[in-house]
């Protein structure tokens, strides 16, 4: 038996170290009675952790970092096993156990193959396979999509294109979106996306750490947006996703997340600090080291009531929701109201009512608790009191995110960790949309002109269902009916990508394939049938 062993026994060689003091690779020949150090190596343990063993030679190891180390003495040392080709951040891999040469390798760039145990690598480019965090739209004449992705910074491209007569094997074809319709915006692990509604050539986007930035597309202008400390002051604490929002009654304000609420003003050109801590105040928290993705206790979910300027409602990682009235004046801690929640569980989600002030809804995870439960929560007299809205929810689903319909308040959706769900009746009822694979949908966006219904999957791109406007006018009434007319719906010009890899036919889905990171951006778009 092979173990990869986290130690910061004599103390750490630094905060991304390949090697360990006292930790490392380690070896059992006893079924793990008694184990032998081998080596320092122990690539970044909380993000990697992973070693194989060649199933036909014992001595052939693999040890998952930034790279894929490589072992042909049985551990003792190791190599680097990739080329510059492949992306970094190796998390899993798979030998073939009747043919050993054979390894299938995921990164956060895709999934890579080698048939001689790892020489060489090929790289999987016709899957949709993109981690998506967030979404933001524009109103565009075809409207423009931007989300930003696990390790491959944010991108942005649209969501249907014109036809364009090619010749392909032969046949005469419509390209519909391909790479070159796809940009990227910059940062390193892209998160939350915004779009200035007033001007669509103004996107902000955000990598790790709130380095949130601003771009003019029209220009090429960019402005670094991130709250920064006087020096020697204490750091306010920033972990790997903040969100941020455009105020919905200014487009020049901008709200955003740390362990207090910022606001920024003038597009990000002037910041302030509009509450206390909303935190549990961890002592820890200000000095923690590595990547930030690591620090505890922010902000990781915020909302701007559409219906009254400056009700803010904020969630954080560790359990608090709270609300203030004006913008920051006055703050009401909600967290002891939320009945039938465990303290302490991360705040997933917060919508805001797009038709009454004093309603929002909450969605909490509590994997990180160990606690596989859907925890779906709405108020209706600004957060003095809170009821259940997970109903009929399946009991092993974890809840990443909840929209309430732009038209029909009793039309909601919500993100799991295995799809999508819907209900018709304000969540006295949830059905799952089908046609979707079985994925995890860390955001949902509802354009407000198109009423497209798009979805941001963590793992396979982006999705967009065309037109739910028979969903909007859906009432009780259509289910005892014997024929129900609906609106027609709106159908997209092209139909259909250079690059579809999800095995759907060209007359109804389109894939999308971006020029940087290959294959890690899809954009489907599929007819609304009800």
């Amino acid at each position: 038996m092979y173990a990869v062993i986290e130690s910061d026994q004599g103390g750490r060689i630094n905060d991304f170290e390949e090697k360990s003091r006292a930790g490392g690779v380690f070896l059992s020949r006893d079924g793990g009675a008694h184990w032998e150090r081998l080596g320092p190596f122990a690539p970044r343990p909380f993000y990697f952790s992973q070693i194989r063993v060649q199933p036909d030679d014992s001595t052939r190891v693999y040890l998952l970092g930034f790279d894929l180390w490589i072992s042909d003495d049985g551990g003792k040392h190791f190599r680097s096993g990739v080329s510059r080709t492949v992306h970094g951040d190796c998390h899993a891999l798979w030998i073939d156990p009747a043919h050993g040469d054979e390894l299938l390798l995921g990164t956060d760039g895709g999934i890579y193959a080698s048939h001689d145990r790892g020489a060489t690598w090929d790289f999987f480019n016709h899957l949709a396979i993109g981690e998506f965090y967030d979404l933001a739209l524009d109103n565009r004449e075809p409207y423009r999509v931007y989300g930003g992705l696990q390790d491959n910074q944010s991108w942005g491209g649209p969501s249907q294109t014109r036809f364009k007569p090619d010749s392909f094997e032969g046949e005469n074809l419509v390209n519909g979106i391909t790479s070159g319709d796809w940009y990227c915006l910059g940062g390193g692990d892209g998160f939350h996306v915004a779009v200035d509604p007033t001007d669509p050539d103004i996107v902000y986007f955000e990598s790790q750490g709130a380095e949130l930035e601003r771009v003019n597309l029209s220009t090429g202008k960019m402005r670094y947006c991130r709250p920064s400390n006087k020096e020697g002051s204490r750091r306010s604490a920033s972990t790997g996703i903040l969100p941020f929002q455009i105020s919905p009654h200014d487009p020049t304000v901008l709200w955003l997340g740390g362990n207090h609420l910022f606001r920024l003003d003038n597009r990000g050109e002037r910041l302030e600090r509009v509450s206390p801590d909303l935190t549990t105040r961890n002592p820890d928290r200000m000095v923690t080291g590595g990547s930030r993705a690591e620090t505890y206790c922010t902000i990781v979910s915020l909302a701007e009531s559409p219906r009254q300027k400056g009700r803010v409602w904020v969630g954080t990682d560790d359990g608090k929701v709270w609300v203030t009235p004006d913008g920051g004046g006055h703050w009401e801690d909600l967290t002891a109201k939320l009945k039938g929640v465990p303290a302490g569980f991360y705040v997933s989600g917060i919508e805001a009512s797009h038709h009454d002030a004093k309603t929002a809804y909450v969605a909490i995870d509590g994997h990180r608790s160990d606690v596989i439960a859907p925890y779906l929560l709405v108020t209706r007299d600004g957060g003095q009191s809170w009821s259940s809205i997970a109903s009929d929810l399946p009991k092993d689903l974890i809840v990443q995110c909840v929209r309430e319909d732009l038209d029909n308040p009793r039309l909601l959706f919500v993100g799991t960790e295995f799809g999508i769900y819907m209900s018709l009746d304000a969540g006295g009822h949830w059905m799952k949309m089908e046609g979707l694979p079985t994925v995890a949908v860390d955001d949902i966006a509802i354009h407000p002109r198109d009423r497209d219904l798009v979805i941001g999957t963590h793992g396979r791109s982006v999705w967009i269902m065309d037109d739910i406007t028979p969903f909007e006018h859906w009432t009780s009434r259509v289910l005892s009916d014997s024929l129900t007319a609906f609106a027609p719906v709106r159908r997209p010009r092209s139909t259909t990508g250079r690059w579809a890899g999800c095995g759907a036919s060209a007359s109804s889905r389109r894939t999308t394939q971006p020029s940087g990171p290959p294959s890690t951006i899809s954009s489907t778009k599929t007819p609304a049938t009800a």
